[in-house]
Formats: C-alpha cells, sequence, structure tokens
C-alpha cells in the first residue's frame, strides 16, 4: 500500500479504504473497543498494518470534539535530553512535569523517533506531526525552530514552552520565572552593599530569557542610578586572566554572569592571578546552571535559583488549561529564589 490521496496527513478514512474496512470499525480499533465489538484478530491487524503503512496519527482535535482523550501529554526537545543526573540542567524540569501529569492523572510521552539527517530533532518527519499521538505538548530546551511552531499553531495544536519564547506572527503560550525582576533585585543587593560599578558577563546567544536577564540588570542600575556599563560578552572557553584584568580595568567591583559554567571559569582566572572573590571582584551568577565535570567547583556562588521544578508544574497546568478551554493569554511565572552565597562583599576601595 502506498499512499497517494490529497492529504498532507492522512485520515482515519483513508486507513479504512487501505485496510478494505468501514471507518466505523478503523475507528473502534484506534479506541480499544475492537474485542467488545467482536472485530476478528485478522480484521485488527489489517486496520494496524494500514495505519501503519500511511503513518497515521489520530487528530487530537477531532478526538477531543467527540469528548475523548488520549490521556498523554507529550514532551519535546529540539536538543538531547538524555542521560541526565541530578545536577543536569532538564532534569529538574522533567521532575516538575512528571509530578503535576501524574497528579493530573496523564502519562507522558517524550518524543525522540524525529531526528533528521542532520541530527536535529523535528516536530514534523514525513510530513507527518508526530505529536499528535498526545493531546498536548510541553516544549523543552533551547533551540526552536520558528516555522515548525508557526506551522503548530496553524493547526491549532496545543503546546507549551517553558521559557519565554517570541515568535512574531503567533500568540505563543509559555511560563516563565520572573527574571527581569530578580535580576533588578541582585543589583539592588549590590548597590546596598556600596557597589557603584556592576558588570555583565554574558553568553553570545541571547535567547529570550537571557534577554530578561539584561534588561533586569538595566532596570536595577536605572532604578539606584548607578551608570550603564557595557556588557563583557564572552564564550566561558575564552574566559582567562585578560578577562578578569579587563574587567577590573573598567573599574568594576562587581559584575554578574549569565550561568556558572561563565563563574567556574572567571573562578579559575582569579586563582591564575592571585585574586580574590569577593575581596577583589563580587560575582553573581544569574542562572545557576550545574557546570559539567571536571569544571565543577565546590565554590557556594552566589546565585538566582531557576524555578526549574516550579516551571515544569506550571507548564503542564498551562497545557491542561488549554486542553479544556480555560487558558488565559498571560503566561505563568514562577518566582526565582535568591542563594546569598559566598562570593559577593562590600566593594574594594578603588
Amino acid at each position: 500500500m502506498v499512499w497517494t490521496g490529497p492529504q498532507t496527513r492522512p485520515r482515519q478514512t483513508d486507513v479504512a479504504r487501505a485496510a478494505g474496512v468501514s471507518q466505523a470499525t478503523v475507528s473502534s480499533v484506534l479506541n480499544g473497543q475492537a474485542s467488545g465489538r467482536r472485530i476478528p484478530p485478522e480484521t485488527i491487524e489489517k486496520v494496524e498494518r494500514a495505519i501503519r503503512t500511511l503513518g497515521y496519527v489520530p487528530d487530537v482535535i477531532a478526538r477531543s470534539l467527540q469528548g475523548m482523550s488520549n490521556q498523554l501529554l507529550g514532551v519535546h526537545t529540539y536538543e538531547s535530553m538524555f542521560p541526565i543526573d541530578h545536577h543536569d540542567y532538564y532534569q529538574p524540569f522533567l521532575l516538575g512535569i512528571e509530578e503535576e501529569a501524574e497528579a493530573a492523572g496523564y502519562d507522558l510521552v517524550l518524543f525522540t523517533s524525529t531526528r533528521d539527517e542532520e541530527g536535529v530533532r523535528r516536530v514534523y518527519k514525513n510530513g507527518t506531526n508526530r505529536l499528535k499521538v498526545a493531546d498536548g505538548c510541553i516544549f523543552v530546551g533551547i533551540r526552536v525552530d520558528k516555522a515548525e511552531l508557526r506551522r503548530l499553531a496553524a493547526e491549532d495544536y496545543p503546546f507549551v514552552f517553558i521559557g519565554k519564547r517570541d515568535i512574531p506572527g503567533i500568540d505563543l503560550h509559555f511560563v516563565t520565572g520572573n527574571y527581569a525582576d530578580s535580576t533588578a533585585q541582585v543589583v539592588h543587593t549590590l548597590a546596598d552593599l556600596g557597589h557603584v560599578r556592576i558588570g555583565h558577563l554574558q553568553q553570545r546567544d541571547r535567547d529570550e530569557p537571557r534577554q530578561d536577564l539584561a534588561r533586569g540588570r538595566r532596570r536595577g542600575l536605572a532604578d539606584r542610578g548607578l551608570p550603564a556599563v557595557r556588557p563583557v560578552v564572552a564564550e566561558p572557553g575564552a574566559i582567562g586572566p585578560t578577562t578578569l584584568r579587563g574587567l577590573l580595568d573598567s573599574r568594576l567591583t562587581a559584575v554578574l554572569v549569565d550561568n556558572a559554567v561563565q563563574a567556574a571559569a572567571l573562578g579559575k582566572a582569579a586563582r591564575a592571578a592571585k585574586l580574590r572573590i569577593p575581596a577583589d571582584l563580587s560575582v553573581v551568577v544569574l542562572q545557576d546552571t550545574p557546570p559539567p565535570n571536571p569544571q565543577r567547583s565546590a565554590r557556594d556562588w552566589t546565585c538566582l535559583r531557576m524555578p526549574r521544578v516550579e516551571l515544569g508544574r506550571l507548564g503542564v497546568r498551562l497545557l491542561l488549561s488549554l486542553l479544556n478551554g480555560s487558558a488565559g493569554t498571560a503566561p505563568l511565572v514562577a518566582q526565582c529564589g535568591f542563594h546569598p552565597g559566598a562570593t559577593i562583599g562590600r566593594p574594594r576601595t578603588i
């Protein structure tokens, strides 16, 4: 059997035609009612073979209109999430997703079979939206494919992003942390300690959450009437004594860094230069991503605690609201925590 119909996605009628049965029979097989309706095993096998051959995926929207649900929530990321451990970036998100889905009586499907020839996972494979085996889907991760997400939105498929995303032309549902407000509060804390020149060591990738961090820094400086210092863009592998000396030559007494990988590199540079954190330079980590081994250190960094578990929970809640038609237009926001740590103090005398 070869699919030759005009639709980009095969329908139940196409499965019925390929299997030589009625659409009611196909529906019974899909809904697990074949035995109750005494459909012969050989007929069930013909229907299942046609489903596999055509690449048919049940239309979640149509099923919901009929009052049916798969009771499945999908989880998709364009990056690989495994292997994970308790230090991993993704693990807390997944923990929150799992807890909330279990409490709501839903199973989870992790989509891993859509990798293309370039090694990137896709929503659409061979023209088929694989996500539709689930009632709706949660997206986790840094990468996005804007064209795929626009197509998903056009299909009215329910999905939620964990992390702020802004894609022109579509109303995207997402959950996020209060990153801008929290970063402004960090700047206030440093100002209260007496810091006047506060810098920012950024990574090159400026996704929407990191843009919120930068926005919060600018707001915090403006709140206290402090000078705006041009951020330094440096990947972790490029951070060394020269980077550190440049920060100090700019008369900075405190610096915000985007994540703990950068902070670990900055700490290594400080040890090599025999400079002390925080005596010579206060450091705050804005995203407490644990650095990978062997860079992980025992230093107690002052940092914002990203509410990853809570974001996972909120993502499921928002998706379920979409499925039952009660979702609002405003994103759900989780509060960041602040860990005082041991890497900030009063500024050195300049």
